[in-house]
C-alpha cells in the first residue's frame, strides 16, 4: 500500500492544478486566514472565472481538513466550467479533476484519487502528454488561480496571461485577466504607469465590464485625477448592481472621505455576503473616521452644535458594534483585533482592551509585520489611554526593532520624537529625553549625534542616579511585557 501511495503521489506532482502551483508560502498562513484573505482580494472579487475561485476555495478547505466542503466546491467548479466554457470544458476541467485526485489522496481514498488521475491522463494523452498540458487554456486557468490569491501572486498571474496571449492575442478573457493582474501588481503606486493604458484599452474592447471601470476609477483617484475618477465611478454605479462593483466603489468613496456613502455601499455588499468579517471591520472603521471628522471640524471652528459629543459617542458605539461583529465572525486580520481594542479604550473600557492585547501577545503565530503592528498599537494604548508614557516608549522601541512596515515605523518614530521634545522642553537635562534623541539619531544613521545624546543622557543619570527613572521596563510593562528581554538602549544601539 505504501508503494502504491508513493507512486500515486509521484504522478500527482506532475499535474497542473491548484495543489501543485505553490500559491501560498508554507507556514505563513493557516487555512482560516487564507480563506478570508483570498475571498477579500481584488482578483477573487472579479466575476470572471468563478470556477477558478471554487477550485481555490476547495484547496483552502482541504488545508483546513474540511474535506466535504472541499468536494462541494469542486463539484461547483466542474459545473461552472461547463457553463462558462462549454467548448473548452474538457481541457479546463483538467484543473478540477487534478484537484479531485489530490483531495481524495489526502482523504486516504486512493482508488478515487487514481480514478481522477486516470481521467486527466486520458485527456492529456489525446494531446500527446501523460499528465499535463501546456496550452493557453491551462495558462489562463493558472493565471486566474494566482490572481484570486491576491497581489502577492499578481506578477506570476500576469506572466500566465501574457504567455497565453502570445497564442491567442484576441482572447477577451485573457485581456481582462491581464488588465486585472496588472492592476493588482500596481496597487500602491500613485504615478501613471503603462498598465493604466492597458486597462483603458481593455475597457474599450469590453465596455460592459463595469468591474474594470471601477478599478480604473480607483486608479485615477490614486493618480490624483479625482475628477475623472468620480465621473467613471458615477457611471459605473448608475449601471451596475453587482457586489464586486459595490465593494470597489466603497473603497473609492472611503478614500475620498465620503464615509457615509462608503458605509452605504459596504452594507449593500453585506446583502450578498452577510458573514464577511472584513466588511464589518470596514464599516466600523468608517464610523470611527466619521467621529474623527466631526471632532476635527469642531477643532477647526467649522462645526458647532450642542449635540456634537453625543453624536461622536453614537458613531463610536456603531464602530464598536461593527468591529465586535468582525471579530465574532472569526476575522483573521490582526488589525481587526487591535482596532477593536482601541475602540474599547476610546469608549472607556480599558480592561477589555487590555484583555485583547494580552491575548494577542500570547499568540505564537504572528508574523514580524503583525508583531510590529501589535507593539505600535499597544504603545498607543499605553500612551493615549492609560497615560503610561514610559511604558509606551518601550513598546514603540520594540516595534521599531522590527523592520517590516516603514509607515508604522515612521509613526512610532514621530511619536517618540514628540515625547522627547516635550520632555526636554520641561527639563533640559531629562535623562529620558536625551536617551530618546540618541536612539532616534542612531535609527536615522547619525552615529555622531547619537553618541552626543547618549553622553548627555549618561551625564543626567550620574547627576540624578538616586531619583532617575529605571532603564528597564516599568509599571504595567514590567508586569505584562511582550516576549523578549528588555535591554539597555546604550548597550544595544551604540
Amino acid at each position: 500500500i505504501e508503494k502504491t501511495r508513493e507512486a500515486l503521489e509521484a504522478a500527482l506532482r506532475q499535474l497542473r492544478c491548484t495543489f501543485t502551483w505553490q500559491l501560498f508560502k508554507e507556514g505563513r498562513d493557516n487555512g482560516r486566514s487564507l480563506e478570508e484573505k483570498v475571498t477579500d482580494s481584488i482578483g477573487f472579487l472579479c466575476f470572471q472565472s468563478k470556477a477558478s475561485g471554487y477550485n481555490l476555495l476547495a484547496y483552502v478547505k482541504c488545508l483546513k481538513g474540511e474535506y466535504q466542503e472541499a468536494l462541494s466546491y469542486l463539484k461547483q467548479a466542474e459545473e461552472l466550467t461547463q457553463l462558462e466554457h462549454p467548448d473548452q470544458a474538457e481541457i479546463r476541467n483538467l484543473v478540477t479533476w487534478g484537484n479531485y485526485a489530490w483531495l481524495y489522496y489526502h482523504m486516504g481514498q486512493l482508488e478515487d484519487a487514481q480514478a481522477y488521475l486516470d481521467k486527466v491522463a486520458e485527456t492529456c494523452r489525446r494531446f500527446a502528454s501523460p499528465y499535463r498540458m501546456d496550452c493557453p487554456e491551462m495558462d489562463c486557468e493558472e493565471g486566474w488561480a494566482r490572481l484570486k490569491c491576491g497581489k502577492l501572486q499578481a506578477e506570476r498571474s500576469k506572466a500566465c496571461f501574457e504567455r497565453a496571449l502570445e497564442d491567442e492575442p484576441d482572447n477577451m478573457e485573457l485581456r481582462v485577466g491581464l488588465a486585472i493582474s496588472a492592476y493588482c501588481e500596481d496597487v500602491g503606486r500613485s504615478q501613471r504607469r503603462p498598465f493604466t493604458e492597458l486597462l483603458r484599452q481593455t475597457i474599450e474592447l469590453n465596455p460592459d465590464n463595469f468591474y474594470l471601470k471601477a478599478l480604473l476609477a480607483l486608479k485615477l483617484q490614486k493618480m490624483n485625477d479625482k475628477t475623472s475618477g468620480e465621473k467613471v465611478m458615477e457611471e459605473v454605479l448608475g449601471r451596475a448592481q453587482a457586489p464586486e462593483v459595490f465593494w470597489v466603489a466603497a473603497i473609492f468613496y472611503r478614500n475620498q472621505g465620503e464615509l457615509e456613502k462608503a458605509v452605504e455601499l459596504f452594507k449593500k455588499v453585506l446583502d450578498f455576503q452577510p458573514a464577511n468579517a472584513t466588511l464589518y471591520h470596514q464599516i466600523g472603521c468608517c464610523y470611527r473616521s466619521l467621529a474623527h471628522q466631526l471632532l476635527y471640524k469642531e477643532k477647526q471652528g467649522l462645526l458647532r452644535y450642542p449635540g456634537l459629543p453625543e453624536k461622536v459617542t453614537e458613531l463610536r458605539e456603531q464602530a464598536l458594534e461593527s468591529m465586535e461583529k468582525a471579530v465574532e465572525l472569526k476575522g483573521c486580520f490582526l488589525n481587526m483585533h487591535t482596532d477593536l481594542a482601541a475602540m474599547y479604550a476610546m469608549l472607556g473600557h480599558s480592561e477589555k482592551a487590555e484583555a485583547i492585547f494580552q491575548k494577542l501577545f500570547r499568540s505564537e503565530q504572528l508574523t514580524d509585520k503583525e508583531r510590529q503592528l501589535l507593539y505600535q498599537s499597544y504603545g498607543n494604548f499605553q500612551d493615549y489611554f492609560q497615560g503610561q508614557e514610559e511604558d509606551a516608549i518601550q513598546y514603540y522601541i520594540e516595534g521599531l526593532k522590527i523592520q517590516e512596515d516603514p509607515t508604522k515605523a515612521e509613526k512610532m518614530k514621530s511619536r517618540l520624537q514628540a515625547i522627547a521634545k516635550k520632555q526636554l522642553s520641561q527639563d533640559p537635562a531629562s535623562l529620558q529625553g536625551w536617551r530618546l534623541r540618541g536612539f532616534l539619531a542612531k535609527l536615522n544613521g547619525d552615529k555622531e549625534l547619537a553618541l552626543k545624546c547618549y553622553e548627555r543622557a549618561l551625564g543626567s543619570r550620574l547627576q540624578h542616579s538616586a531619583s532617575g527613572p529605571s532603564w528597564g521596563w516599568s509599571g504595567e510593562a514590567r508586569r505584562q511585557k511582550p516576549p523578549g528581554p528588555p535591554t539597555s538602549w546604550v548597550g544595544e544601539f551604540l
